[in-house]
């Protein structure tokens, strides 16, 4: 059994004194008031540093500037199907789309982005017109007039035609529209265009008797037998228009 005084230099300093048990040995000395020294080089800080650390206020974090406004834009891809593009197959629908265009061409609905070059001419406009209306196909012949007089808006001959394809549907009022733009085309009225100045007159008085105006169609079908006095036909037409008139008027 040794005594105090016996124990060696080692054994005091790895085992200090420390008054209160429940406070581990490196930490006895923080309750003191004196400053602490400085922290041992290669380990950690002295206790009372970490007290002062944690002391200072915290700094506030830093608010972003504001955002410049600005507009973003984007587009889609142009798709004639109501599918997505991903989900699509470009391929068969170009050929659907395709196959639907013919269509429409061989039955005379002509559109301005499927026609090609060589259709866009009034020439071959007209002559599909002419066809339509031959084959009793008059919306179709009506549709290819149109687009030969958006081309050549000119050319008395396209009214004249689509005012009798819409004599063939009772649009008397069209007829009448028609007929009359040919007219003022057929300018001067020479021998040249004689015979189709009788016939607008023919399709106006026409509509006209349709529409119950005996009077003037009856002015129009004197004016186109004066282009013509020795048309039998002219000649029993006028008659035929007067007495509808003289008994129209008997009965006003």
């Amino acid at each position: 059994m040794f005594s105090v005084s016996e124990t060696t230099d080692s054994e005091e300093s790895t085992t200090p004194f420390c008054p209160n048990p429940q406070i581990p040995p490196e930490l006895s000395g923080s309750a003191s008031s004196a400053p602490a020294g400085p922290a041992v080089a290669g380990g950690s800080p002295t206790p009372s540093a970490h007290v002062a650390r944690s002391a200072t206020p915290a700094a506030a974090p830093a608010i972003p500037a504001v955002r410049t406004p600005g507009t973003i834009t984007f587009a889609f891809t142009p798709r004639s199907f109501p599918s997505a593009a991903r989900e699509s197959r470009s391929q068969e629908e170009q050929q659907w789309l395709q196959n639907q265009a013919a269509a429409y061409r061989r039955d005379g609905a002509l559109n301005d982005e499927d026609m090609r070059p060589h259709e866009r001419d009034p020439r071959w406009l007209k002559e599909r017109g002419d066809t339509f209306y031959q084959r009793g196909n008059y919306l179709a012949a009506i549709n290819a007039y149109s687009h030969a007089i958006r081309v050549s808006p000119n050319a008395p001959e396209l009214f004249a035609n689509r005012a009798a394809c819409h004599l063939k549907l009772n649009n008397y009022h069209k007829t009448l529209e028609d007929s009359s733009s040919a007219l003022d085309l057929l300018k001067p009225p020479v021998q040249v265009n004689q015979t189709s100045r009788l016939r607008c007159h023919v399709r106006r008085g026409t509509a006209l008797l349709r529409l119950a105006a005996f009077q003037e169609a009856l002015a129009e079908y004197q004016m186109a037998l004066s282009l013509d006095p020795t048309n039998e036909k002219l000649v029993q037409d006028v008659e035929m228009v007067r007495k509808l008139a003289e008994d129209a008027d008997s009965e006003d």
